[in-house]
């Protein structure tokens, strides 16, 4: 039987809707919102809050689901599962921040979608997985084009290029891409995030002004703001790009 919503959690909703946010509360995190599996395409996925969920954050199955793009998500706590499990063709995954998942991005094809490429994966933070910061199966055909990202830690395991296991420069080697991506701490306010704003740059990150420009259609980032109408708003991204769904205050 369906869970009914007390007025605080049905007050806390209708805010997220409103925002143009969407919450996953904590009494969902054993549900498994991946099924049924259904395919969409063409569409732009932005602006979402996905956290302590038991399943994959952001995730694409079934045909058809291509073309799609996942920009500025903020994508946390989901201790079992990946941040964006995804597969098919012609998707788009950029200034994503991925914090405290098992997976970051995770590339695979399956028996409904035997066909996994042509992906772009640009400007994202992905930071303390559990188990592997980016995985591409070993039936992924590609081409995958991936740079201008940030990850942390690398211990030297964190990178699984078709079943091969490695650190960033051994997954740069495989892989042919993230030459202008970086390791480092990319100095979030917080370590263990509770809330969105957590995910937020600190004035000394090393995020800061290293994203590549994707154009003006992409150039509205999510930013923290204080006061009465504080929270997180849309913002113009500066001259030169941040990292991550949420850009700096100067």
């Amino acid at each position: 039987m369906p869970k009914l919503l007390s007025d605080e959690e049905l007050l806390s909703a209708i805010e997220d809707l409103l925002s143009g946010r969407i919450y996953v509360p904590r009494w969902l995190a054993d549900d498994d919102i991946s099924k049924p599996s259904i395919g969409s395409s063409n569409n732009t996925i932005r602006y979402n809050i996905v956290h302590d969920n038991g399943s994959n954050g952001l995730m694409t199955d079934y045909m058809p689901s291509q073309g799609n793009r996942f920009v500025y998500n903020l994508v946390f706590n989901h201790p079992n599962a990946s941040c964006i499990f995804a597969n098919n063709k012609g998707h788009l995954f950029a200034n994503n921040t991925c914090g405290n998942n098992r997976n970051g991005i995770y590339l695979y094809v399956s028996k409904t979608t035997p066909e996994t490429g042509d992906i772009t994966v640009k400007n994202n933070i992905i930071a303390n997985s559990g188990r592997y910061h980016f995985v591409v199966e070993k039936g992924v055909q590609g081409p995958i084009i991936s740079d201008s990202n940030e990850y942390f830690p690398d211990d030297g395991n964190t990178f699984n290029w078709k079943d091969s296991v490695t650190n960033f420069e051994g997954w740069k080697r495989k892989s042919g891409g993230d030459a202008k991506s970086i390791v480092a701490d990319p100095r979030l306010r917080a370590q263990v995030p509770q809330r969105a704003e957590d995910l937020a740059l600190r004035g000394d990150s090393p995020a800061i002004g290293r994203g590549e420009n994707l154009g003006p259609e992409l150039g509205e980032a999510l930013t923290v703001q204080t006061g009465p109408r504080g929270g997180l708003h849309t913002t113009k991204q500066s001259a030169k790009w941040d990292l991550g769904a949420v850009q700096h205050n100067p």
